[in-house]
C-alpha cells in the first residue's frame, strides 16, 4: 500500500528503506521522508490553545500535564514557540 506524502499529499513517492519493520518512503516533490502507518499522537490546535490558556492562568506545567495528559516537555516547547511568535519588537524610530 503506497501512501500519500504526509507533508504535501503528493502521490509521487518511492520506497526508500525498511526501518523497524515498517516501510519508509521518500516524496519526490518535497524530498520528505515518512513512514507507512505513522501512528504518533497528533494534537489539534484546540489542545494547544487550551494548554497556553492554562499556562497564562498561572497553572504550572506539571499541573497542566496532569489535567490534559500531554507530556510536560511538549507543553514547554509549545509555550516557547508561542512566546517567540508573539514577541513585541520595538519599532525603529525615524530621525
Amino acid at each position: 500500500m503506497k501512501e500519500n506524502c504526509k507533508r504535501y499529499g503528493s502521490k509521487k513517492s518511492i520506497k526508500n528503506v525498511l526501518a523497524r519493520d515498517k516501510q519508509r518512503y521518500k516524496c519526490k516533490v518535497c524530498k520528505y521522508y515518512y513512514i507507512e502507518g505513522d501512528a504518533r499522537t497528533k494534537y489539534s490546535g484546540s489542545d494547544r490553545l487550551k494548554v497556553i490558556k492554562l499556562y497564562l492562568e498561572n497553572c504550572g506545567i506539571r499541573t497542566i500535564e496532569r489535567f490534559t495528559g500531554i507530556h510536560n516537555i511538549l507543553i514547554s516547547i509549545w509555550i516557547e514557540k508561542t512566546s517567540r511568535a508573539n514577541q513585541v519588537r520595538p519599532r525603529k524610530s525615524q530621525k
